[in-house]
């Protein structure tokens, strides 16, 4: 079986690097198109600019600068251990940032309408539609990055005709941060908890553990997980599992 060469990872993110612009390029089309609408909503109806959308929106593209950002880095590295090291530490503030791009999902319940909203019905669907669909984009572009880097540092190397081998085990971690990320969704929208409260550990557990003493807040975290979870795997399964495979086929 041929051995993994470590620049690879490079083919892999420009081997059928058309497809993968053509679909960075949709979903940077889709998020100005969905800040445009806030601002045209504010100036058309003459209501304040909703801001939360627009930090949400703001906050959704860390997940792929990040992940852009980490991997740069590492590949500037010569030395094994020091790139892997990189790597891990780029995966672990990936996943605390990655939940703000599907947090956007939860913008459909249209809270930011009030009573006798000046703004019609239909241009709020549409526009908080584009949002939404804005940070699954985002989203899952940030997934088919970390997906490809960790497959290439886990893979085994080749099969006989050539195709880089998947690993299982990629597959596993991908699934375990859709999950986290899940949950993450969960205590951001009914918490209230953001990103950056990782930086208060015990504040962040207490709270947690105190929201989840009532029978009703664990079945409804247990929904969250369920229901965003398998949304996010399944998006990322058709994406990554369909036309992404194509990119991992180095020869």
């Amino acid at each position: 079986m041929p051995t993994l060469r470590w620049f690879d990872i490079l083919y892999v993110m420009n081997h059928g690097i058309l497809v993968l612009s053509l679909f960075m390029l949709a979903t940077v089309f889709c998020s100005v198109y969905a800040v445009v609408l806030i601002y045209l909503r504010s100036k058309i109806f003459r209501v304040p600019v909703y801001k939360p959308m627009l930090i949400n929106i703001c906050l959704a593209w860390l997940p792929v600068i990040v992940t852009i950002l980490f991997l740069v880095l590492a590949l500037a590295l010569s030395i094994y251990w020091l790139l892997l090291f990189v790597l891990a530490i780029g995966l672990c503030v990936w996943l605390v940032v990655f939940p703000n791009a599907h947090y956007l999902v939860t913008e459909l319940n249209l809270s930011h309408r009030t009573e006798n909203d000046p703004v019609p019905l239909y241009y709020d669907i549409v526009q908080t539609l584009v949002l939404t669909l804005s940070g699954v984009m985002i989203g899952q572009l940030s997934l088919v990055f970390v997906h490809a880097q960790l497959i290439v540092l886990l893979t085994p190397g080749y099969s006989d005709s050539g195709v880089l081998i998947v690993p299982d085990i990629s597959w596993a971690i991908m699934a375990l941060c859709i999950v986290l990320g899940s949950f993450a969704i969960y205590i951001g929208r009914n918490i209230r908890l953001n990103s950056w409260d990782v930086l208060r550990p015990i504040s962040l557990v207490r709270r947690i553990f105190t929201q989840l003493k009532s029978r009703s807040e664990q079945k409804l975290a247990i929904g969250y997980v369920c229901v965003y979870g398998i949304f996010m795997m399944l998006f990322h399964a058709f994406l990554f599992g369909g036309f992404m495979y194509l990119l991992l086929d180095i020869r």
